[in-house]
Order: C-alpha cells, then sequence, then structure tokens
C-alpha cells in the first residue's frame, strides 16, 4: 500500500511539473509575440515611432492620437487610446477598450473594465471598481466604489450582476436594469440583480432595481427598496423600511400613503 501511495504521489508531482512547464511555454510564446517599447511619440496613428501592435512601457506621448496594443506608467496626449492600460493618463479624451488599471484624468473617460480612478467632465465605464468624479458618470453592468457628479451619476444592472457602490450629485442619481437584461426571461430576478449602499442628490434619486441602503433627496423613488428614504417626496413599490418626508407613498405597502412618516416590512 506504501508503494502505491508513493507511486501516486510521484504521478502527481509529475503531472503538475508537466502542467507547469506547458503553461509556462504557452506564457513564454505568447509574451514573445508581442512586441515592446519603451517610449512613444505619436503625431496621429499610424504616424507614429511604433505601429499600434506595440506595447508601451514607460511613456507615451499623443500630440494629436495614439493607439497602442498596450500601454503602462504614463500616457498623455490629446486622444490616448489603447486596448490595455496601467497607470497614469491624462489628456482630452482618453480611451481603453479593455482592462485598465490607474488613473484618467480628461474631460471624457472612457475604461471598459477599470479599477481606480477617472476624473473628468464625463466617465464611462463598463464595470466600475473604484472612484468616478466628474459632471456625469456613468456604468454599464456593475459598480463597486463612488460615483460622485455634479450633474449626475447613471447605472445600469446587467447580465454579470448587483453594485455594491454610492452614488452622490447634485442633480440626480439613476440605477436601473439594462435595456438588454430586460429581454432575457431572467427579468426582475431581484435576489442577483441589486443595488447596494446609497444615493444621495439634491433633487432625485431614483432605482429601478432591488435597492438596500438609503435614498437622500428631495425626490426619491424606488421599486423595492429595503432601507430608508429620506426627502421631501419618497415613493416606493414595495419596501422594507421606513420612510422620512412631507408625502411618503408605498404603493403596495399596509399603509400606501402617509404623511411625514411611513413604513413597510413587506418586500
Amino acid at each position: 500500500m506504501k508503494a502505491l501511495h508513493t507511486s501516486g504521489t510521484v504521478s502527481s508531482i509529475i503531472f503538475f511539473t508537466l502542467l507547469s512547464t506547458a503553461l509556462l511555454f504557452s506564457i513564454n510564446a505568447h509574451l514573445a509575440a508581442r512586441n515592446f517599447a519603451q517610449v512613444q511619440i505619436s503625431l496621429y496613428n499610424p504616424h507614429q515611432l511604433f505601429d499600434e501592435s506595440y506595447d508601451i512601457l514607460l511613456l507615451r506621448i499623443n500630440l494629436l492620437y495614439g493607439r497602442n496594443r498596450g500601454v503602462s506608467f504614463l500616457d498623455i496626449g490629446t486622444v490616448n487610446s489603447a486596448e490595455d492600460f496601467a497607470g497614469l493618463q491624462g489628456g482630452i479624451v482618453n480611451i481603453v477598450d479593455d482592462l485598465a488599471i490607474g488613473v484618467q484624468l480628461g474631460a471624457v473617460n472612457y475604461m471598459h473594465d477599470f479599477f481606480g480612478i477617472q476624473a473628468g467632465l464625463v466617465n464611462i465605464n463598463y464595470e466600475l471598481f473604484g472612484i468616478q468624479l466628474g459632471l456625469f458618470n456613468y456604468h454599464t453592468t456593475r459598480a463597486c466604489g463612488l460615483q460622485v457628479g455634479i450633474i449626475g451619476t447613471m447605472g445600469n444592472i446587467g447580465y454579470l450582476g448587483g453594485s455594491n457602490a454610492v452614488q452622490i450629485s447634485g442633480i440626480f442619481n439613476s440605477i436601473e436594469y439594462s435595456e438588454h437584461y430586460k429581454t432575457t426571461s431572467l427579468y426582475r430576478n431581484y435576489e442577483k440583480y441589486y443595488f447596494k449602499g446609497a444615493q444621495i442628490s439634491i433633487i432625485l434619486n431614483k432605482s429601478d432595481v432591488n435597492f438596500s441602503g438609503a435614498q437622500v433627496g428631495f425626490v426619491n423613488i424606488a421599486d423595492r427598496i429595503s432601507g430608508v428614504q429620506i426627502g421631501i417626496v419618497n415613493i416606493a413599490r414595495r419596501m422594507s423600511g421606513v420612510q422620512i418626508g412631507l408625502i411618503n407613498i408605498i404603493r403596495e405597502g399596509a399603509l400606501p400613503f402617509f404623511p411625514i412618516f411611513n413604513a413597510s416590512m413587506s418586500m
């Protein structure tokens, strides 16, 4: 039995060694297939030192428009575009098609999957894990972090699930189901598609998803909410929590309307 156990252990070691070697060769081959440069200067793609298939490791300067497969560390210019990015990106327009880690500073910032800070007039991304600061902020699938907008913040909850975030704005905050998600048979699966956190706005907070947390503003509107609404007008279809305001409406609650204070425990 001991011999069999030893034989099995040796076989496992050989298997994982071969697997690790195969993965290492695969990674090396992948990296070897990519082109790298330390510094890039671009007038307008393709009029740049290195074509867009190159990964730029230290510095890229884009006088008008630059495009590369990947950029790391520092990327500055008028229009900065890359498939992947890690570092600091500063320009009038910043675009990252896939994964981005770091900071974007610009008038218009777009990242697909974003980990870090976006600061600009308009900030857009697919998935947000970090902070958005701007006049207007928007994410299209899910968020984990903070959105601060002078005008407003918007978010869609898509097929990837819910968000854990805080939305703060001067005029409005909105969180809703994506239009694509509304066409699926899972529409209004409230356990999976949710927003947990807070919406704070001077004028309007609106949620079309399963909301857990607090809405604070002049007008607060929620489809389903577990938590608190504080404002002049508070409206919910279903609620487990309390409303504090001049007009409080819980359409499917035990007390559909009551001024100053209203509560319900049905979700």
